[in-house]
């Protein structure tokens, strides 16, 4: 059996996409380098960049980890506490921008710690702002 996750875009206009992410734990271990955002995927082209404006969790045992992936060391943005529902609002400081350096690929990830016993479960929700 594998983790179960369930990605799915909730929203998506011209300047805004909103994502929910479900994850349950199989007890195997932590999940590494999942693609939250792709602008590939969003066909965003190559010189346009997003920001996250706010996101809002439910962990139930574990901790959370929001990066822009780079070639050599990944950008990390956010970390979401374990066993909390929190909401953060980045708005008014302009959003959390993608910084990735030339080597980056512009995609959001995500990834968890102490994510490793049946019954570990979580939610998230996503929304970003689209740049030109």
């Amino acid at each position: 059996m594998a983790n179960r996750i369930n990605l799915t875009k909730v929203q998506g206009g011209p300047r805004y996409l909103i994502y929910r992410l479900f994850i349950a734990s199989d007890g195997a271990g932590d999940i590494e380098d999942l693609v939250l955002i792709d602008p590939v995927d969003i066909d965003m082209g190559v010189n346009k960049r997003f920001s996250i404006e706010d996101v809002t969790w439910a962990f139930n045992g574990f901790t959370g980890n929001l990066y822009f992936e780079e070639l050599v060391d990944d950008t990390y943005v956010w970390v979401l506490p374990q066993d909390s529902c929190n909401y953060v609002d980045f708005g008014p400081y302009g959003g959390l921008l993608d910084t990735s350096t030339v080597d980056g690929t512009h995609r959001l990830m995500f990834s968890t710690r102490g994510f490793d016993s049946v019954g570990r479960t979580g939610s998230l929700l996503i929304k970003v702002r689209l740049h030109s």
